[in-house]
């Protein structure tokens, strides 16, 4: 069946710091149907006074990103990488096909300039953003802006299906009509991302882990994550046209709202870029 959407496994801290689990993840993904992988890349100590203990562990050494695109290349997936610093975004130049900007990172000029100077395609995240945020943080980025794609997402993790605000992607589209867009999907289950599909949605963004068990703790992105499974069904889902839940219109929403919804805030408030 044609799909009509690109689907990314966001691999995140789900590597548990083991460069051969995060080959495996490569793999796994590409058998599950994936269009592409992401993984982040930050320093610890850029993001936090004191980081919290064991985070370091997750740190994507620089020495890995040729082997890991690479290796999705080979499984003829995309592979791209959210930066956390402008100085980490300069690395990428010749490493990535796609550079993921955070929804905490969405007003943080410098690193937005340093990712338009790549000249790369762009996913930028707009959860708790406004709209003058977002058509702030296209200005900087600047033309061509049909080689960003804006994702709605919400900040919560997991996010339940009635704070999706899926009505998001609508208001996207209609400011936005040279950007194609997408969703970033924090919720469990595979209901939402077909939903957002129906809706227009042209690249999903979903969490994916081989971890289980016990050794979920050791992974913060674990908890929201999908196995192999259950993203092969969310591919089977969307590529059989599959249609949405008879809740489809609590996971739309009611009137859109403008900013961080009242299950963000406490992420909008401690993670956000200022």
């Amino acid at each position: 069946m044609t799909r009509s959407c690109r689907l990314i496994a966001e691999i995140g801290s789900n590597w548990l710091g083991q460069p051969d689990l995060a080959l495996r993840h490569i793999d796994a993904a590409a058998a599950a149907g994936a269009d592409g992988v992401k993984f982040q890349l930050f320093r610890a100590a850029d993001l936090y006074r004191e980081p919290p203990p064991g985070l370091e562990r997750f740190e994507l050494p620089l020495a890995q990103l040729v082997p890991l695109a690479a290796h999705a290349h080979g499984h003829k997936m995309t592979f791209s990488v959210t930066p956390y610093t402008p100085a980490l975004a300069t690395l990428l130049a010749d490493t990535v096909d796609t550079v993921k900007i955070s929804a905490y990172d969405l007003t943080y000029d410098a690193l937005l300039e340093a990712v338009a100077a790549l000249a790369l395609p762009v996913v930028l995240s707009t959860a708790m953003a406004t709209i003058a945020e977002i058509r702030h943080a296209l200005d900087v980025l600047g033309p061509p802006f049909e080689r960003i794609t804006l994702l709605h997402g919400v900040a919560a993790y997991p996010a339940s299906p009635t704070d999706s605000h899926l009505a998001r992607l609508l208001i996207l589209s209609r400011h936005w009509p040279m950007c194609p867009i997408g969703l970033s999907d924090h919720s469990l289950g595979t209901v939402v991302a077909v939903s957002a599909v129906t809706l227009g949605a042209q690249h999903i963004e979903k969490h994916f882990t081989l971890v289980s068990g016990d050794i979920l703790r050791y992974s913060p992105d674990a908890p929201h994550s999908a196995s192999p499974q259950q993203f092969a069904a969310l591919v089977g889902a969307i590529e059989r046209g599959e249609s949405t839940s008879a809740d489809f219109e609590m996971i739309v929403g009611g009137p859109p709202v403008d900013g961080p919804l009242p299950c963000e805030l406490p992420l909008y408030k401690t993670c956000r870029r200022t």
